[in-house]
């Protein structure tokens, strides 16, 4: 987990998460498919559970830290359940800040709010078959994921798919 990521020499294009120590958090990047380090898990859980602290993220009171920069970025409030815009000072702080509001809704919103999103396909041009909640027909269906980006409206089986996704009343229908 405190290694610097290291992309490698191949040039496939794997998504994957790494443990930022300076940060304290999981980001995205960018596998090269062969050589690297061992800091680069397939998914976020993995990366978290792996090396997160024992704080839950979601849950702190966003800080601004003692610097003067004005960094726009996003944090979590627990109160009301959003993500909202905050500005950051640069250094310090706690890990309650994420760059983009997606990377703040991926990481804290609930599994309710994943199932409602609308799948999201991302920019690259990957094409890893996935699951999704579609919320308007109540089902979990095929789709084709560009793997990087999108939201956290996807899921590797349909069983995963279902579990997380649908109710029991979804169910019983």
């Amino acid at each position: 987990c405190n290694l610097q990521f290291e992309i490698g020499p191949c040039k496939a294009r794997f998504p994957v998460f790494t443990y930022n120590s300076k940060t304290g958090q999981c980001e995205k990047a960018v596998y090269g498919g062969c050589k690297g380090n061992s800091n680069r898990f397939e998914t976020i859980e993995e990366c978290e559970s792996r090396c997160k602290t024992v704080e839950d993220t979601c849950n702190l009171q966003f800080e601004i830290g003692p610097c003067k920069a004005r960094f726009p970025v996003f944090t979590y409030n627990s109160k009301t359940g959003q993500c909202e815009k905050a500005v950051y000072g640069g250094c310090k702080g706690n890990s309650n800040r994420f760059e983009t509001i997606e990377e703040c809704e991926s990481r804290c919103k609930t599994v309710e709010d994943t199932c409602n999103l609308q799948f999201e396909i991302g920019p690259c041009k990957a094409r890893f078959p996935v699951f999704t909640y579609n919320s308007k027909t109540g089902r979990c269906e095929k789709a084709v994921y560009g793997g990087c980006e999108g939201n956290s409206n996807r899921f590797e089986t349909i069983e995963e798919c279902e579990s997380r996704c649908k109710t029991v009343e979804d169910t019983c229908n």
